[in-house]
């Protein structure tokens, strides 16, 4: 996966690959699922196209979780699109007012819905979508800890994740007839709450996952 830059930022400060919320309908040239599904909201994503061949007859999966993290009160939040033996990750912070918004018209809808763009095509795939009971607490204690500061602790968090391989060790497929994952690309959520992840250029690695990050991880920071 490369870094892609989709809106201007300062030249001093790359940003790590990032998805945002849209509306369905934006989508309906691709996809008349996407027409009917009108204001919708849905996870936008840009990727590349890897060892994956995003056709239309793979089997899909649509999911959504929690990774849990020591160092944070909250897990972070996670959507996961699988196309054929591929996936892609949106990481979402847990104290994002925003992503919580999505998550409520998703269940009130009883739908999901998520779009990855591709150099030369565009995926639209949607699914049910049912606010189960746990998520419903998670949703609890999010709403009563928004008051705290939360968009360094994402960012730290979300490099974190990147640069370990945490993310494609602790990924399994979702399709029964796909037995293993082959590939995995993440970004994260950039909402106005908490931003995209912008980090200082000293010390430049790579990630499991391929792509470009920038240390040190304490210096990352959210705009």
């Amino acid at each position: 996966m490369t870094l892609t830059r989709l809106f201007n930022v300062p030249n001093s400060l790359p940003c790590l690959p990032f998805g945002r919320v849209k509306q369905a309908k934006q989508y309906r040239k691709h996809s008349t699922q996407a027409a009917r599904l009108g204001t919708l909201p849905v996870l936008e994503g840009y990727f590349q196209p890897g060892t994956m061949k995003p056709e239309p007859n793979l089997p899909i999966s649509l999911s959504w979780g929690t990774v849990d993290l020591a160092e944070t009160p909250l897990p972070m939040l996670s959507f996961m699109l699988q196309i054929g033996a591929d996936v892609m990750y949106w990481l979402a912070n847990p104290l994002d007012p925003e992503v919580w918004a999505m998550i409520d018209a998703w269940a009130a809808a009883g739908s999901m819905a998520f779009a990855a763009n591709f150099p030369n095509s565009v995926l639209f795939a949607s699914a049910g979508f049912e606010l189960q009971p746990d998520a419903r607490e998670l949703r609890t204690q999010a709403l009563a800890a928004m008051k705290m500061p939360s968009r360094k602790g994402f960012a730290e968090t979300a490099l974190g994740l990147f640069l370990s391989g945490r993310i494609e060790r602790g990924t399994a497929s979702h399709i029964a007839s796909v037995p293993s994952v082959r590939h995995v690309q993440a970004c994260t959520v950039q909402t106005l709450a908490t931003g995209a992840v912008l980090v200082p250029h000293q010390g430049m690695v790579t990630s499991a996952c391929g792509c470009l990050y920038l240390r040190p991880l304490l210096d990352s920071q959210v705009f």
